[in-house]
């Protein structure tokens, strides 16, 4: 992710969502680059994998229309409208898909 795209993320979290700037008193900007050799590899994946699943659920032309959402908050409840499924039920669908059925939290609603 370019360093702008990351400032517009850091940004918005703290302006719009103050709870998700910080994660147990630790700030996000913080925590997502002082480990980021560790950790960067297996978030980019997992990202472009759970993308992919949210892509071949709604198309892309959904996906991209997305964008414009993410200033207002309103992607989770777009989302909820084109897959009639919540987000917390998306992820645990995904992890189906990849294997992961440790995770899988059953009451997500």
């Amino acid at each position: 992710m370019a360093s702008l795209a990351f400032r517009f993320e850091e940004i918005t979290a703290r302006e719009l969502k103050p709870e998700l700037y910080e994660l147990d008193g630790i700030s996000r900007a913080t925590m997502f680059t002082t480990e980021r050799q560790a950790v960067a590899p297996t978030f980019y994946a997992c990202a472009q994998s759970f993308v992919k699943f949210l892509v071949a659920r709604v198309g892309l032309q959904a996906m991209v229309e997305l964008f414009p959402l993410i200033r207002e908050g309103k992607v989770d409840e777009r989302l909820a409208q084109l897959t009639q499924s919540s987000l917390p039920l998306l992820r645990a669908e995904w992890l189906r898909t990849i294997g992961y059925v440790a995770a899988i939290d059953t009451d997500a609603h």
